[in-house]
């Protein structure tokens, strides 16, 4: 049976379990899918592309969007940060 004909029990997979721990850290979905290695391969794993999983988590509450912020905050240091807004001209 093709893997698009099975129904995917995609609460107890521990595929998908795996990819909902892959936002512990603050992602947005988008910055992941113009990775062309991660989205084939998650494809592979989980029988679904995983845009559909992700949007399926938004869905049903397991994931929500983290503002750009809180990106920032977790994604880079004060000082990395402070050297961004100086090079952009934006007061540090």
């Amino acid at each position: 049976m093709p893997f698009w004909a099975k129904k995917i029990d995609w609460e107890k997979s521990p595929a998908h379990q795996e990819l909902l721990g892959v936002f512990l850290k603050q992602y947005r979905p988008k910055d992941l899918y113009q990775n062309k290695g991660w989205f084939s391969e998650w494809h592979r794993v989980l029988g679904e592309s995983p845009k559909a999983a992700i949007d399926r988590y938004i869905k049903n509450g397991y994931l929500t969007l983290s503002p750009l912020s809180g990106i920032l905050n977790y994604g880079f240091k004060l000082t990395e940060l402070k050297e961004m807004a100086r090079k952009y001209g934006i007061p540090v």
